[in-house]
């Protein structure tokens, strides 16, 4: 039975998490990162010794120490940007990168429809902003959670009538919702991405071509994994606990749980041993719109 180290940010982002997951993979000789939150819009910096710096997103932040990545249920891909994302680390030396990632079949799929139906959105509120990445993972979850809505999981894209429908679909939907916050302009990304028809046969080649090159499995992958002896399964959470939906300052905060939540939950029947790591810094930062509850205007005189 391996042992599992969950890792979680203790603030907005940006403490260290991909810095602490490379370093244990090494320090632990691990095999396997698991991603268990968020999406495409991770930020995991990782600068190796001999200058190598690759920002991860999608891929687990132990990939250049050489371990594999599990995207579990959990996980909002979006496979257009992994496949850029893998060509990058190629170009930093990690031999067919894709094919050392393995993807549950249930997790939620991103679309440039939902990014671009999310940064309409945040675009339109102007001052109001929620401070948001705009790469579609509110809107991706906002399509799981609507029974009435079409959501698109991994295990669509090895049916390739259904993937262009349901693209199709998706198309619609969120091309209706860009325009409750605005007319939509051909001539903007935004506009010709929820507009053009041939969007959905461009969309759907991408995503068929990255499924050629994962490995796709079902939710027992990891349960198996969890039970072979060996080193410590590493579990790397995004964002941070102050942009939980629940814990966060709504609504500057993410879709996806950022505690250990997702994470203890895929461990539920593991019985092994789990070590929870809290990322921090010495000092407190955060980007996007939102407050910084910890700033006081008595200090700004020192400055």
């Amino acid at each position: 039975m391996r042992g599992a180290i969950v890792v979680a940010g203790l603030g907005f982002g940006d403490e260290g998490k991909g810095t602490t997951v490379d370093w244990l993979v090494r320090r632990h000789e691990s095999a396997l990162v698991v991603r268990y939150n968020g999406g495409a819009q991770a930020a995991h910096n990782v600068v190796l010794p001999d200058g190598r710096h690759h920002t991860f997103a999608q891929f687990g932040s132990g990939t250049l120490a050489g371990a594999e990545t599990f995207l579990s249920r959990y996980m909002l891909v979006n496979p257009s940007a992994m496949l850029n994302e893998a060509a990058g680390l190629a170009d930093l030396g990690v031999v067919d990168p894709l094919s050392r990632v393995h993807v549950d079949e249930d997790a939620l799929i991103t679309t440039p429809f939902h990014i671009a139906t999310n940064r309409a959105r945040e675009q339109a509120r102007d001052d109001g902003r929620h401070g948001s990445c705009g790469m579609g993972i509110r809107e991706t979850m906002a399509d799981a959670e609507d029974p009435d809505r079409i959501a698109l999981r991994v295990h669509d894209l090895f049916v390739p009538g259904a993937l262009r429908r349901k693209l199709s679909v998706i198309q619609g939907q969120k091309q209706r919702d860009a325009l409750v916050v605005g007319p939509l302009d051909e001539r903007t990304l935004v506009g010709r991405v929820l507009i053009e028809p041939g969007q959905v046969d461009d969309i759907a080649a991408r995503m068929e071509a990255w499924t050629r090159g994962v490995d796709v499995v079902g939710s027992e992958w990891l349960t198996h994994r969890l039970r072979e002896s060996g080193p410590p399964v590493i579990f790397e959470g995004a964002q941070g606990v102050l942009l939980d939906p629940v814990y966060g300052y709504f609504p500057h905060v993410t879709a996806t749980a950022c505690t250990y939540r997702n994470a203890l939950d895929l461990l539920t029947d593991h019985g092994g041993q789990v070590t929870r790591l809290a990322v921090t810094r010495t000092y407190q930062t955060r980007h996007g719109a939102g407050p910084m509850p910890s700033e006081t205007t008595a200090l700004q005189h020192l400055l």
